[in-house]
Formats: C-alpha cells, sequence, structure tokens
C-alpha cells in the first residue's frame, strides 16, 4: 500500500508541473460544441481539476452549453464580461483575468473551426481526466485505510464508476433525419480533405484524410525525400501545420532543399536549368537560367509564406544520429504542443524503415518492422488525429526495372496500415529528361492504378512542377528517347 500511494504521489506531482490537459479540456469547450458535448458527461466532479481559474471558465461553458445547447465560441468575450460586471467581488476579477490571458488561444481555432483537432484533444483529455480520477479515488481510499475505515474503502471501489468514451445511441440509419448533414462532409468534424495535390497527380491519389497514413516507395536514390519534402510545402499550402523527421540528412541540409524548392532556385551557382513542360499534349522541355539560392531568397520566401499562410507551421528535425523511435517522435510532439503552442496536422518522416525498433515490441527483426508501422498508425495517425506520411525503401528488384507492392522491402504488411501507397519509378533516361512516373495503390474505392508522370526540376529543388497520365502525353517514348526541346527556343536560339 505504501508503495502505491508513493507512487500516486508522484504521479500528482508531475500533474501539477503542467496545466496543459485543463488549458486544452478549457478551449475546446469554448470553441467546439462537439467537444464540449462529448466531454460534459465526463466531468461529473469539477473539483478533481486542478487549476482553480480554469474550472471557473469550465463552469461557464457547461452552464452555456445547457442553457443554449452549444459552445460559447465567439460570444464567451460578452460572457465574461457580463459576468465581471455583474460579480463586483473576487469571482468576478478572476474571471477577467484568466479569460485575458486564454483568449489568445480560442482566436486560432474561433477563425478556422476546423484546425481544433477534436478527436485527438478528446482522447487526451479523456486520458487525463482519468488521471484525476483515479488520483482522487487513491487520496481517499488512502485516508480511509489510514482511519481504519477499511469497510468504506471497500465500498468506494466497488462504487468506482470507469470514464469511458460514449458510443452514445449509435448512427440510426433509416430514422436519424439530419442523416445528410452527419454524413457529408463537414469542417468541425475533421473528414474535409486535409490537402489539395494539383494536377493529375491529385486526382490519383484522391482525398485524404485525418488517420491516413501516405507512403512514398521507391529504391535507392529514386528521390523518395523529395516527394516528402514536396508534401511539406502541399501541407503548408493547405494552412496546416507540419513536423518533418529527417533520418538521413542533417537539418540543415534538409532545410535549405525546402527553402530552394519554395524559391525555386538552384543549389548554390547561377546555372542553366531543365523545365520539362505540356504543350498541346506534346512533352517538351526548355532550359532556363536560374540564380543560386541566396539570403536575400530566404527571407523572402519566409515573408511571403508567412503571409499567404498565415495558418501554417513547419518545425524539421534532425534525427539522423540514431536510437529515433514512434514513441519519440510522439514525445516531441506533446513537448511541440504543451510548450511551443504548436499543434501539428502532418507527420512526416524520412523514413520509417530507419527507425529503431520500439523497446517493449517484438525482437524478431521481421515482426518489429511490422509493428513500428502498426505504431506509427495507432499512435501517430489515429490517437493524435493527423496524416502521417513516410517513406519506404523497396528491394534491390526495382533497381534495374519498374517497382511495385511486391518489392516492399523488409515485411509485406506495411502494405497494410497504409492509405496510398505511392511506387517511384524512373530509368536514365527519364532522370536525364526530368521527368519520373508513379503509380498509387492502397486506395479503398474503384481507381485503378495506372502511370502518372511526374514533371521534375530537381537543379531548383522541384520534384513536382505538373503531373499528367502517361496515356495523356502523346510523345512520352519518343521524348524520353531524344529529349524533345521547346521549338520556339530553338527557333529564339
Amino acid at each position: 500500500m505504501g508503495f502505491g500511494v508513493l507512487y500516486l504521489g508522484a504521479a500528482v506531482g508531475n500533474i501539477r508541473e503542467k496545466m496543459t490537459d485543463e488549458k486544452d479540456l478549457m478551449v475546446g469547450m469554448i470553441v467546439s460544441t462537439k467537444f464540449a458535448q462529448q466531454m460534459v458527461p465526463l466531468i461529473d466532479n469539477i473539483h478533481i481539476l486542478q487549476n482553480i481559474h480554469y474550472k471557473l471558465i469550465i463552469s461557464e461553458c457547461i452552464d452555456y452549453l445547457h442553457k443554449y445547447g452549444k459552445s460559447p465560441m465567439e460570444n464567451m468575450n460578452a460572457l465574461i464580461l457580463g459576468k465581471s460586471e455583474r460579480s463586483n467581488d473576487e469571482y468576478g476579477e478572476d474571471l477577467l483575468d484568466v479569460w485575458h490571458v486564454i483568449r489568445p488561444h480560442t482566436e486560432v481555432y474561433l477563425e478556422r473551426p476546423e484546425s481544433f483537432n477534436i478527436d485527438f484533444y478528446y482522447n487526451k483529455c479523456l486520458h487525463y481526466l482519468k488521471e484525476r480520477d483515479l488520483i482522487n479515488l487513491a487520496e481517499k481510499i488512502s485516508g480511509l485505510v489510514l482511519n481504519d475505515d477499511v469497510d468504506m474503502a471497500e465500498s468506494l471501489v466497488k462504487g468506482y464508476k470507469r470514464k469511458e468514451k460514449s458510443l452514445g445511441a449509435g448512427l440510426d440509419m433509416l430514422n436519424n433525419k439530419d442523416l445528410a448533414e452527419i454524413l457529408l462532409p463537414n469542417e468541425e468534424d475533421g473528414i474535409k480533405p486535409v490537402i489539395q495535390i494539383p494536377g493529375a497527380f491529385g486526382k490519383a491519389m484522391g482525398d485524404i484524410f485525418y488517420q491516413d497514413i501516405i507512403a512514398v516507395g521507391g529504391a535507392s536514390k529514386k528521390g523518395k525525400s523529395w516527394i516528402l519534402m514536396n508534401f511539406a510545402e502541399w501541407a503548408v499550402q493547405s494552412n496546416l501545420k507540419v513536423a518533418y523527421f529527417t533520418l538521413e540528412m542533417n537539418e540543415k541540409v534538409a532545410g535549405r532543399r525546402i527553402v530552394q524548392s519554395w524559391a525555386g532556385q538552384t543549389k548554390h551557382d547561377e546555372e542553366n536549368v531543365c523545365i520539362p513542360f505540356i504543350k498541346d499534349g506534346i512533352l517538351l522541355k526548355k532550359y532556363v537560367k536560374k540564380a543560386g539560392l541566396s539570403q536575400t531568397h530566404i527571407k523572402r520566401q519566409q515573408r511571403v509564406t508567412k503571409r499567404n499562410y498565415k495558418g501554417s507551421g513547419f518545425r524539421v528535425f534532425d534525427t539522423n544520429t540514431g536510437g529515433c523511435t514512434v514513441d519519440g517522435i510522439n514525445t516531441t510532439l506533446d513537448n511541440l504542443r504543451d510548450y511551443e503552442d504548436f499543434d501539428v496536422n502532418v507527420i512526416i518522416i524520412d523514413y520509417a524503415d530507419i527507425l529503431e525498433p520500439e523497446p517493449y515490441g517484438p525482437k524478431d527483426h521481421i515482426a518489429s518492422i511490422n509493428h513500428t508501422w502498426l505504431q506509427m498508425k495507432r499512435t501517430l495517425a489515429v490517437k493524435r488525429n493527423a496524416l502521417v506520411i513516410t517513406a519506404s525503401q523497396l528491394n534491390r528488384g526495382a533497381i534495374k526495372k519498374d517497382g511495385g507492392i511486391d518489392n516492399i522491402a523488409g515485411n509485406i504488411r506495411k502494405f497494410d496500415h497504409v492509405s496510398h501507397w505511392i511506387t517511384l519509378n524512373q530509368s536514365e533516361a527519364e532522370k536525364k529528361n526530368s521527368v519520373m512516373r508513379v503509380r498509387i495503390d492502397g486506395r479503398h474505392d474503384e481507381f485503378v492504378p495506372e502511370d502518372i508522370v511526374l514533371l521534375q526540376s530537381l537543379g531548383i529543388g522541384r520534384p513536382v512542377l505538373d503531373s499528367y497520365r502517361k496515356v495523356d502525353i502523346k510523345n512520352y517514348g519518343s521524348y524520353i528517347g531524344s529529349g524533345n526541346v521547346d521549338p520556339q527556343e530553338k527557333k529564339d536560339d
């Protein structure tokens, strides 16, 4: 018994060190009706919360929900001011003080309701309320046992009711009059497609949602990292927050590649770069002089990106020294949220095959690979309600000829955990002429995989300038053989 009390005492100390869970609970109660409706049945005893100021705001939100059937949202400011003016005591002053602190945390979600990750914060707050409930129960039991009231202590144990995620009454498929509104995409439900990818590549990918895992498969040196970086750019352009974990290159090299792509400049010196393009169904290319990446380019690109995509964010993490696990990534993401106020929507891992096995996972190498991918799905995609994008190696059979899902290295069960598997194929002739073919497998609909051609210019860091169905390019075979230059460019010369 003594050990249990000491352990719980330590847990209490850890929880008191950070009130982020209670802050998240409070913000969610203010900005999301769906979140509040799910949480209120679990807050049967508000006194288990520790921050007295947060309790005040949460209590006001509960009262508002009961009275109006929704969260206060943008009405919270008027509600707090009115309560404060009517109170004329310390309660009113405390309410106003805490509101001034917490208000900035609500504004971003009120401007963009879909950015509040309901499923993630629900699971997080449910876990916290369970902890607080158990600690409260343990303290009561400990006090009763110390006072030799064992019978009462036992009755508390028998009467304890677990907090669980409610399944409600289920979805009534025949009698629910609001079924159409429920099933169609809704921003607050988070089932709106996450990233919009342009061109034929985007059409081949189809809808991409939170909790999806996208894998980019290719033989060594086929450009997997470049494609991952392009996904990061698309995510930022969709006003999402991205965490990019590089397990091979350091963060400085990765960062320079990313900014080079955004700026559309060469890595170092001025040079002519190949730019492929389509004209009337004909694949052509031209050469354009580009300057080397400079400080001016980088600073300008920072300003432009921040101005155009205000809800976005992008952090790059160097994990190439080894020892990186799924749990380690999850801890980093927790710290970003708790201490940096940076709530990640898109997690990019470059790449999953070189993640270290989880220490509690299977010891067999092949089984541990599957376990890592399963943990990416459960811990990062589902529990965090995030989009996960990673890369994976194809075996040696895909080096000299086209690869596919049959060439997945290590453990074929990786494929079971992904929503989209993108296979990269590129011959030496295609590489020389700045094009690549990709195929999309894994979609759960009627889509039939086909070759999509990516027009590239890696000289300026652009792995996807544009994309087309291969069958729609009239001269693909001859272009690869001859590298047709734009006739206009020849005329200009």
